[in-house]
């Protein structure tokens, strides 16, 4: 909360005009989500939401019509990024329409609350915040390399959190014991040490796609509604913590600031290049989740 308020002045960025530019993003119909797409639209991009509630997606649009932002679209697709299948039939629906994705924002997550698994036997932090994403970057990787120019490369923007400084991978045991705080910051740092390593392949390759990992700050949205704090004292968060709409801003900024071109593998804070902590930095532990993701997935390529 600190950093937030002495950084403040930084978190700010241009809307550039986008026109013709399609983004991808996950759970987007509320919090931090929903301002990533009002924004978006304001720059006149084609904005695909991935959610569960197919019709509070299409209501957006409309929404935004109301409040005469003209420019950009809303096409929503049924989706439960926790769910393999789900995924998979996700990104089919979007590749009969679209042979290319500019954007693709990694935004749905969960945090804390009791232990429960998924329909494909993972926890479900792990599985929300990380694992389904991964599957979502492999399975869109064709339609993102298509998008990308030299000089103008596609991007994937994965939200993070300054909770990863923290968290640990059990590789042993990824399901945790579990404790809700480590299963997240678990979740976080996968998500950094993904989006660092993928970054690396791309370049390698000479792809014209750019990775970055970003954490929004401390926003008061729903993922702390099953906290101590906002059950204890709920008018805090609104208090101390940004609103959405400063949230969204460090996660536009990744995906359309010319400043962060071929700047990829960086973690972006209050729209600044910022550290990660030193596990976020480790190849040989970029490396290795990278191939226990594709084992647990049954990648053989990515």
């Amino acid at each position: 909360m600190l950093q937030d308020f002495f950084m403040r002045k930084s978190n700010k960025t241009e809307l550039l005009m986008k026109t013709g530019k399609n983004a991808v993003i996950t759970g987007g119909t509320r919090g931090i989500g929903f301002e990533v797409i009002k924004m978006l639209m304001k720059c006149d991009i084609n904005v695909i939401i991935g959610c569960r509630n197919i019709q509070q997606g299409q209501a957006l649009l409309e929404k935004f019509r109301s409040e005469e932002i003209k420019t950009g679209n809303i096409d929503v697709f049924k989706l439960d990024i926790s769910v393999t299948e789900s995924v998979k039939e996700f990104v089919a629906a979007v590749s009969q329409k679209y042979s290319k994705i500019h954007y693709l924002i990694n935004n749905a997550g969960i945090m804390f609350g009791p232990y429960i698994e998924t329909r494909d036997g993972y926890e479900s932090q792990f599985s929300t915040n990380y694992l389904g994403h991964f599957l979502l970057t492999h399975l869109l990787m064709p339609q993102l390399k298509a998008a990308g120019e030299e000089k103008d490369n596609a991007r994937i923007v994965n939200v993070s959190s300054c909770a990863h400084v923290i968290g640990k991978l059990k590789f042993e045991d990824i399901n945790n014991r579990y404790i809700p705080g480590e299963a997240y910051a678990q979740s976080k740092l996968a998500q950094i040490l993904f989006s660092n390593y993928l970054n690396k392949l791309l370049e390698k390759e000479g792809a014209h796609v750019q990775v970055h990992s970003v954490h929004p700050g401390i926003v008061n949205t729903d993922l702390f509604n099953s906290t101590h704090l906002k059950k204890l004292v709920p008018c805090l968060p609104k208090l101390l913590f940004k609103a959405p709409e400063m949230g969204a801003i460090p996660i536009v900024h990744a995906c359309l600031s010319p400043d962060l071109e071929g700047k990829g593998g960086t973690y972006i804070h209050n729209c600044k290049i910022y550290s990660t902590s030193e596990r976020a930095k480790s190849e040989d532990l970029q490396e290795k989740l990278f191939e226990f993701t594709k084992e647990l997935l049954k990648i053989e390529k990515f």
